[in-house]
């Protein structure tokens, strides 16, 4: 028979009626095929037998199979072996990666630890510190409220030795003279123009000394002081001009010092009702017995010069005021050294 392709002659080949009609031929390919599977079952034995052997090595004898010398058995050996060695380096480093972060989530364990035993430390101490500043603050309130009571106790002491000392009385049915101190009368808006010069500048040297003795006690600063020098100058006449400046300067230290008080608000006030409400006598009053007074709020603050020109107004305009004060008879004329006859 030839190849096709490259018309070789490949193998003998008998033709279908040869091998039918030819005993000889017929039987010697018939052996040779019982021969061949044969020798194919013992090599199957074999390779299986092999085979067995070298997937249960670990079962047997090794140093019986290396006798043996079986190239097949060594090669899968050797196969198997370095599989276990890659399988191993695998689980080594598997270890390895899992080790470290074992250690490291020790670490983190360990400082996480540390950090909760230090932020339980210091809220301890914060405690401990916070409750021993709240023991001193409420010690030092204590003494403090201690020491209030015992200054507020010698301030009224204080306060009524000095209304004793001047005298400071309401009289009783004196519609014009109501209040005096230190036996001369208090002075208003009302009695301003009715009472002699010297007894208005004596009366509110008085009223000046006190609210100085007064402001001392409280220990506040007043806006004005006592002191003639630096005063504005209006269109009046010398001697009045004088008085009715001091005497506005003396309204605003006592409305400062019934501030302080709480007796009328900090906010602005509407000052014409409340001197028509209490005058300057009421005022003055009110302010030695501490007593509070109804008020009436404003938009702005008034002025030296708004509450002269309210003052001024006031005493040029004898109709205003308080009813009874208006009807009530004037009082006799005096001398300007005659001056307790006013009080009574």
């Amino acid at each position: 028979m030839h190849c096709p392709i490259c018309h070789h002659r490949a193998h003998v080949v008998y033709c279908a009626h040869c091998i039918n009609t030819s005993p000889s031929l017929l039987l010697k390919l018939k052996l040779d095929l019982i021969f061949l599977k044969d020798e194919n079952k013992v090599l199957n034995g074999k390779v299986e037998r092999i085979l067995n052997e070298a997937m249960n090595y670990d079962q047997l004898d090794v140093k019986a199979l290396e006798k043996r010398k079986d190239p097949l058995t060594n090669s899968l050996m050797k196969l198997d072996v370095l599989r276990m060695k890659k399988n191993n380096n695998l689980i080594k480093h598997r270890i390895e990666q899992l080790n470290e972060r074992i250690y490291s989530k020790r670490d983190d364990i360990s400082k996480l630890k540390v950090e909760i035993d230090n932020y339980k430390r210091y809220k301890v101490e914060a405690g401990t510190d916070k409750l021993r500043e709240q023991v001193e603050i409420n010690d030092a309130k204590n003494k403090l409220t201690q020491v209030s009571k015992i200054c507020e106790s010698a301030r009224d002491y204080k306060l009524n030795l000095l209304n004793n000392w001047f005298v400071i009385q309401k009289l009783q049915d004196n519609f014009q003279i109501p209040f005096s101190i230190a036996f001369q009368p208090l002075i208003s808006l009302k009695n301003f123009r009715v009472l002699p010069l010297a007894i208005t500048n004596d009366s509110i040297n008085i009223m000046w000394k006190y609210v100085t003795f007064f402001s001392d006690i409280l220990m506040i600063k007043l806006p004005y002081t006592n002191n003639s020098n630096g005063q504005p100058m209006f269109e009046f006449s010398d001697g009045i001009q004088s008085v009715v400046q001091r005497l506005i300067k003396l309204i605003i230290n006592i409305l400062q010092i019934c501030r302080h008080l709480k007796l009328v608000p900090s906010t602005p006030m509407d000052i014409p009702w409340l001197l028509d409400q209490y005058d300057v006598d009421g005022l003055f009053y009110n302010m030695v017995k501490r007593n509070k007074m109804k008020c009436r709020s404003v938009s702005l603050y008034w002025t030296f010069g708004m509450l002269y020109s309210m003052v001024l107004d006031n005493m040029n305009n004898p109709r205003r005021g308080h009813p009874a004060r208006r009807t009530a008879p004037p009082p006799a004329l005096t001398g300007p050294h005659d001056r307790w006859y006013v009080v009574g």
